[in-house]
């Protein structure tokens, strides 16, 4: 019984901690910041979009591996310290490659954390049966 409650917390957790990890609130006036504030072209931000697409693609493939080899709290924490990192270079970001770097940051810790959520999620929601 213990177990299942226990299981049950764990899993009602994860679904908070993934809530908030993925708030993503700035992004549908992101656009209207990097046209006024960054001087970014339409053709720019779709090309930084592009990237973006790759980019999750590409780290996507070794996040699990890293999340097996580091443990999953370690990749959750690493993936949260460079989410926080992403949004501070986008806060002041200027340029074009400062955005990009931004954008490139927190796409790898979003990455690096979907495996471990997933695997422990799956776990939690399993002890709870």
């Amino acid at each position: 019984m213990t177990e299942t409650r226990a299981g049950m917390t764990n899993a009602r957790l994860l679904i908070a901690f993934a809530a908030f990890q993925f708030i993503l609130f700035p992004i549908p006036i992101i656009t209207l910041f990097w046209k006024d504030q960054i001087g970014m072209s339409l053709a720019d931000i779709m090309v930084l979009q592009a990237i973006s697409g790759l980019s999750v693609a590409l780290f996507e493939f070794p996040s699990g591996y890293l999340a097996d080899r580091v443990g999953y709290r370690r990749s959750l924490l690493v993936g949260t310290s460079l989410l926080m990192a992403g949004w501070l270079l986008y806060t002041r970001a200027e340029s074009f490659l400062v955005d990009r770097v931004g954008m490139e940051t927190a796409l790898g810790a979003l990455a690096a954390m979907l495996g471990s959520l997933a695997l422990l999620a799956f776990r939690a929601f399993s002890a709870a049966r």
